[in-house]
């Protein structure tokens, strides 16, 4: 029963390592460390099969979990990174079109000059979807990166006034940008103060349960966290709905 865990896992960790290589999210170098990584984790918990097939099933739930969050939450911060940087390439191709080069030439000699190649392989899948828009289906995880490959799509197709337009896709991503900064800024003190309220939850909590003990506080326990709970779920409801001048 154990080893049918384990070819299922086995088997399921390759579908999804695979989905994300068909997917470029990551580099066949980091999917294969990320699989081997798997193997010897789930071989190192082999032995409590012998226990309890049961407990050896959720390990490797678990895994399988983490292979399957973690490329992802990986590809999610690398584009918010990339978008913050995308402005200085946009600035590069406007400053090349101004010099007679189209979009796409510039774009090429824009390829050609990066070398980080997370940075690169996000630029080149944005090439693509620039060179090649019929094939344009959501290259991206990112909602932003995928408007702007519309909106450069656009720009490829202007016979008149592309560098106008490319300055208006840059303006944009400019506003985003500043827009991101100032509502992260708000997002983290909000953070900060919920992580403060809960720490000073969870001291009182354990200083209450030391003295009266578990059984006592309980109610008390349940009620109090329900508040907290309920708090920071309105406060996170009221910075939603902020509304920031652009």
């Amino acid at each position: 029963m154990c080893w049918l865990v384990f070819v299922f896992g086995f088997v399921s960790a390759f579908r999804i390592l695979k989905s994300y290589e068909e997917k470029s999210f990551l580099s066949e170098k980091v999917l294969t460390k990320i699989g081997t990584l798997y193997l010897a984790m789930s071989f190192l918990f082999l032995p409590i099969a012998s226990s309890s097939v049961l407990l050896y099933t959720l390990v490797i739930v678990s895994l399988l979990t983490l292979i399957a969050c973690f490329p992802l939450l990986l590809v999610v911060l690398r584009e918010k990174r990339f978008e913050e940087q995308v402005v200085d390439v946009l600035m590069n191709l406007s400053l090349k079109m101004s010099m007679g080069e189209s979009l796409k030439s510039a774009f090429k000699a824009q390829l050609r000059n990066q070398s980080a190649d997370d940075f690169q392989r996000l630029l080149q899948k944005l090439y693509h979807s620039v060179t090649f828009p019929q094939q344009n289906k959501r290259e991206f995880n990112s909602n932003r990166l995928n408007r702007l490959s519309s909106e450069l799509c656009y720009v490829s197709t202007v016979e008149y006034g592309a560098i106008q337009a490319l300055k208006n896709v840059i303006h944009t991503q400019k506003l985003l940008s500043d827009f991101r900064r100032k509502s992260g800024k708000a997002k983290a003190q909000v953070l900060l103060q919920a992580w403060i309220l809960t720490g000073i939850q969870l001291a009182l909590a354990s200083f209450m349960i030391s003295i009266f003990g578990f059984s006592k506080v309980l109610p008390f326990l349940a009620v109090s966290m329900l508040l907290m709970v309920l708090g920071h779920l309105c406060s996170f409801y009221l910075g939603r709905r902020i509304k920031w001048r652009i």
